[in-house]
């Protein structure tokens, strides 16, 4: 009877893990506080926990933070995997096209007497060929990139602790916040710091060979392998910064839909996003000229810019009703060419010299998770936001100020300054005065 107990006790977890993956996955997809609330369970739990959260509004909130950071710790967590499993030195990336197949083949051909020595076993070939590469290209040169390698690879290991830190503390918004935000700025920053670093200025190359034009060479084959490195290890950090910061946005409209403030974030980002995106890729495509990596890149700033093409909805007030009906043909239109960017990027990654599938999944692993981190780390901080510019345009309401501003507001939208897109003009075409807003953000 105990045993029958028992296996039932299990199946009953393994079904609730099921349903809390299928949770967090949907609200992942959703992010629509009007469709996606917090669940009794978890109602239950905020409003027991040691810092209590009774409000609905904020219970949901918080649930979708929970569902995000944990997926986020998913991906991410995959990615380190992916990192260390297959982490390479210095030393073996530049052995990597010498075959100990070949090796042995040869050896075994040759006459006994005119061989250096015995057949070495495979362990013994490589060390060989390890120690042959860091005598050629230099001891100290070695070293240096091997640091720089194992930099990479430690901050991605430590965000993804810090960031299921930040899932297991979701009760406590204080500890949650703080975890994520060093999550971020550890996956973020510090391959933007190391890539900053002048790695061929701080090279020996009088180690690697006496002749000044073959150092010259070195240096610029070099400059371009790092360049390439570089890219495969910030991208799904800088890629996801902007999408983040979107995808944030949007969500929000649906948690305070009576605010314009995150349709006109959302907006605004877009083009940033895609001149962000230009710049990136420009010196990738000189190198890696490529009809994928343009069809991904077009893809990835052509989802944002959607929010533009129909700011007229995205950035007005709405009532709760229409919230989840404005929106998601605008976040249906974006979220599919992401996803087509996400993976044209992917099958470029792919089809580089050198690179595998694990190589494209472990940058569209990185890529995922860093866009939920971001979204969760910039909700955080554009609700703060949303909140000092709500109070702000309170005391600004009935202000002198407030009266010489929207003077000046009609001045230009009667010469049609205002007019989003270019069309109509007058008073009528003004967006600030069309919805009964002057001053400040009156719906934030």
């Amino acid at each position: 009877m105990s045993e029958s107990n028992e296996r039932a006790g299990r199946q009953d977890r393994a079904q609730a893990i099921r349903e809390d993956i299928r949770l967090c996955l949907r609200r992942v997809a959703r992010s629509d506080f009007q469709r996606e609330k917090a669940t009794d369970r978890e109602r239950e739990l905020l409003a027991s926990s040691p810092e209590p959260i009774t409000n609905e509004l904020v219970q949901d909130f918080v649930a979708w933070r929970r569902s995000l950071l944990w997926v986020a710790a998913a991906f991410i967590a995959l990615y380190a995997v992916l990192t260390i499993a297959s982490f390479q030195t210095f030393e073996q990336v530049a052995a990597s096209g010498v075959s100990y197949e070949d090796y042995r083949e040869q050896a075994e051909a040759m006459p006994e007497w005119s061989r250096e020595g015995p057949v070495l076993s495979r362990t013994e070939w490589e060390g060989r060929l390890r120690e042959q590469v860091r005598e050629n290209f230099g001891e100290e040169n070695t070293d240096l990139i091997n640091g720089i390698l194992v930099v990479f690879a430690f901050a991605v290991v430590v965000a993804a602790v810090l960031t299921v830190l930040a899932a297991r503390q979701w009760k406590s918004v204080r500890a949650s916040r703080r975890w994520s935000r060093a999550a971020w700025l550890v996956m973020f920053g510090v391959p933007f710091l190391v890539s900053f670093l002048p790695i061929t200025a701080m090279m020996d190359f009088e180690q690697i060979s006496a002749d000044l034009q073959e150092q010259e060479q070195m240096r610029m084959l070099l400059g371009a392998s790092f360049a390439l490195g570089v890219f495969m290890t910030i991208a799904p950090k800088a890629i996801a910064l902007f999408p983040g910061i979107i995808r944030s946005c949007i969500s929000l409209k649906t948690l305070v839909p009576e605010s314009a403030t995150p349709g006109w974030i959302a907006a605004l980002m877009a083009p940033l996003y895609a001149i962000f995106l230009l710049t990136l890729v420009s010196v990738m495509n000189q190198m890696q000229g490529d009809m994928l990596l343009i069809g991904g890149v077009l893809c990835l700033m052509a989802g944002p810019m959607i929010y533009v093409w129909k700011a007229e909805d995205v950035v007005r007030p709405h009532t709760p009703e229409e919230t989840t009906t404005v929106l998601h043909g605008a976040r249906k239109q974006a979220s599919l060419l992401t996803l087509a960017g996400v993976v044209l990027i992917g099958a470029f990654i792919i089809e580089l010299p050198n690179m595998t599938a694990i190589d494209a999944l472990s940058f569209v692993a990185g890529l995922v998770g860093n866009v939920l981190l971001m979204t969760v780390v910039a909700a955080d901080l554009i609700v703060a936001l949303l909140y000092h510019s709500y109070r702000q345009s309170r005391e600004f309401a009935g202000t002198e100020m407030e009266a010489s501003l929207d003077l000046k507001y009609r001045a230009l939208s009667e010469v049609g300054f205002t007019a989003l897109r270019g069309r109509g003009s007058g008073a009528a075409a003004s967006p600030v005065l069309s919805s009964g807003q002057s001053g400040g953000d009156g719906g934030a």
